[in-house]
C-alpha cells in the first residue's frame, strides 16, 4: 500500500472513549457557564455551539490519533446539528466526513464508507458536482477504498477528485499532490506500475515544495516512489 490512511495515524486509544473526549467535557462545563439560566437554576447551552465545539475536539483527537475518544465526540456533534439543522446541511457533511476518517482508522469500513457517501451526497447537493468539497470527499473515499483493495473504485473516485481540484486550485496545490498519491496507490494495485509511478513522482514534487521535509505527506510519497521502483525493478527481472 502506497499510501494509507491507517499508515499515517495508526495510534488508537480504548474503546471506551480517550483524553480527548473527557476534555470535551470539561470544555463542555466551561462553556455551559456563558449560557443563559432558568428560573430554575438549570443551565441551556446552545446546542449549535456545543456541536461545533464538539467537532472542533473531534479533529483534535484525528490529529492526536486519539480514535474511540474522537468517535464520540464527533458522534455526539453529528446527533445534535442534525437534531437541529436536519440531515442535509453541510456542516453535517463536515460531522460525517471526520466520522469516515476516524471509523477508517478504526478498520470500520463499512462505517467510514457510509460516512463518506452520506456526505458527498449532501456536499454534492449544495454546492454542485465540481465544487472543492466534493472533491476532498472523493478522495477520502478514495483512499479508504483503496486501502480496502477496491482498487478501480478507488481510481474512479480519485480521477474525479483531481480533475476538479486541478480546475479550482491549479495543477501544484498541496490537496493534488495528496489525490495523486492516493491515485498512484489505487492504479499500482491493478500492477500499472508505469502509470502509477508517473503519478507518484509528481505527487512527491507537488508535495516536497509545499510541505516540510518530514511532514507524513512527504514521507509517504518518498516511499511510494521508491516501492515502485522496486516493483518496477522485480516485474522486469521477472519478464
Amino acid at each position: 500500500m502506497l499510501l494509507s490512511a491507517g499508515d499515517l495515524q495508526r495510534s488508537q486509544s480504548g474503546p471506551s472513549g480517550g483524553p480527548l473526549a473527557e476534555e470535551g467535557e470539561i470544555v463542555m462545563s466551561a462553556q455551559a457557564t456563558k449560557h443563559p439560566v432558568t428560573a430554575a437554576g438549570v443551565t441551556v447551552p446552545d446546542p449549535l455551539t456545543e456541536a461545533g465545539l464538539l467537532h472542533d475536539l473531534a479533529v483534535r483527537a484525528y490529529s492526536r490519533g486519539d480514535v474511540a475518544g474522537g468517535i464520540h465526540l464527533a458522534e455526539r456533534a453529528r446527533a445534535l446539528r442534525t437534531g437541529i439543522l436536519g440531515t442535509a446541511h453541510p456542516d453535517i457533511a463536515k460531522d460525517l466526513k471526520i466520522l469516515g476518517a476516524l471509523y477508517h482508522l478504526a478498520g470500520r469500513f463499512i462505517d467510514a464508507d457510509e460516512s463518506y457517501r452520506l456526505a458527498l451526497a449532501i456536499v454534492e447537493n449544495c454546492y454542485g458536482p465540481d465544487h472543492v468539497e466534493v472533491a476532498t470527499t472523493c478522495a477520502d473515499l478514495a483512499a479508504l477504498r483503496s486501502d480496502h483493495g477496491d482498487y478501480d473504485v478507488a481510481e474512479a473516485l480519485g480521477r474525479r477528485s483531481l480533475r476538479i481540484l486541478q480546475a479550482v486550485l491549479g495543477p501544484e496545490d498541496t490537496e493534488v499532490g495528496r489525490t495523486m498519491l492516493n491515485l498512484a496507490a489505487a492504479i499500482a494495485g491493478q500492477d500499472r506500475l508505469a502509470e502509477a509511478s508517473a503519478f507518484a513522482d509528481c505527487a512527491r514534487a507537488i508535495l516536497s515544495d509545499r510541505l516540510p521535509e518530514a511532514h507524513p505527506y512527504v514521507l509517504a510519497a518518498r516511499q511510494a516512489v521508491s516501492h515502485l521502483q522496486v516493483r518496477k525493478g522485480i516485474a522486469a527481472l521477472s519478464a
